[in-house]
């Protein structure tokens, strides 16, 4: 089980500010067209195994890696959004408890929660409250200031806001491969944190911490789902770390001799089809137009090579099957090669 110094540095109290005027305390916000949010909690499956042995050194470091390149595609997208500088950076990838994950949720803060269909369970994501003043400030076509930085939003700005954290979340779900695929859900905002008994004070989460930066300042960006819920994933993120990484090693010789590594089998290569054409004046090349031809001096498609990897490795005769382009292949180039040189 991971110490305490696994954990983030920063250490905060629950959030206890009063609710928005109509809500009671600990009620969630549905959204309107959502699933309500009782419906959406079900509990998430527990982990198969202990979250040190599922979340390993390496795994973690695998899971950052995901996040730098969802950091950069969101990034990217969100600049070209709000026509502003912003960057995103994943601090840290780690397990935490429900109790703890809950406790250090700042005040003010936006609270979102979140399902990912089809998985069972469902999450949180936290914002600070300054940046999600500035994002809406900056969704209005205005320079990302704010009179108020205490100020909770408006139902209008938590609207435009919504629609920000709906593109952050379709990427994240995105930089996940394994079908089928995730789809973000935003079921509501809890009004007081300090009520998420549906979160689970025991439950482990898998949080993950990204650094926000709009010009000179930066926000903290939190998203936790319960372990067991994104178990399925990591486990196929893992097994496809282990296939690269067996795809890397040396591959074993048998008194000399190679033997082919079996786990490159399903890995695609691209293969290219070559037709020589011919010799065409230089002159009649510099006066060419689109639309017009060019004529062959003998039959090409019986003289296609078939390159992998940039070498030629194959004679081929181009043709349609089945209403599909297909080659035929007619002889190996090092067979052809080995002729000429007898």
């Amino acid at each position: 089980m991971s110490n305490s110094s696994d954990m983030l540095s920063t250490e905060v109290v629950a959030a206890d500010a009063p609710p928005n005027e109509g809500a009671s305390a600990g009620e969630v916000v549905s959204n309107a067209g959502s699933a309500p949010v009782a419906e959406a909690a079900t509990e998430a499956p527990r982990p198969s195994i202990g979250r040190d042995q599922l979340l390993s050194e390496r795994l973690r470091r695998r899971l950052l890696e995901q996040q730098h390149a969802f950091a950069r595609t969101v990034g990217a997208r969100l600049t070209a959004y709000l026509q502003a500088e912003l960057t995103v950076r994943p601090v840290t990838v780690q397990t935490v408890s429900g109790e703890r994950f809950v406790d250090r949720i700042t005040t003010p803060s936006q609270v979102s929660v979140w399902k990912l269909a089809p998985l069972t369970g469902m999450g949180m994501m936290e914002w600070a409250g300054l940046a999600a003043l500035r994002l809406v400030d900056l969704l209005l076509g205005g320079r990302g200031q704010v009179a108020d930085p205490d100020r909770g939003l408006s139902e209008i700005e938590r609207a435009l806001f919504d629609q920000l954290t709906q593109t952050w979340m379709a990427d994240w779900c995105g930089a996940w491969s394994g079908e089928p695929r995730m789809e973000p859900v935003l079921l509501g905002h809890e009004l007081d944190a300090g009520y998420l008994e549906w979160l689970g004070r025991d439950t482990w989460i898998l949080e993950f911490a990204y650094e926000l930066g709009l010009g000179e300042q930066t926000y903290p960006v939190r998203l936790g789902f319960p372990l067991g819920m994104l178990e399925a994933r990591i486990r196929q993120l893992e097994q496809e770390d282990a296939a690269v990484s067996s795809a890397q090693m040396p591959v074993e010789t048998n008194k000399g001799k190679l033997i082919w590594n079996p786990v490159l089998s399903t890995v695609p290569v691209e293969v290219r089809a070559v037709m020589p054409f011919g010799r065409v004046a230089v002159r009649r090349l510099a006066t060419l137009q689109v639309g017009e031809t060019l004529w062959a001096e003998a039959p090409v498609a019986h003289q296609v090579e078939v390159c992998v990897g940039g070498a030629r490795k194959f004679v081929a005769t181009a043709g349609r099957l089945d209403n599909r382009w297909a080659l035929q292949i007619n002889h190996r180039v090092e067979d052809a090669e080995h002729e000429q040189h007898q």
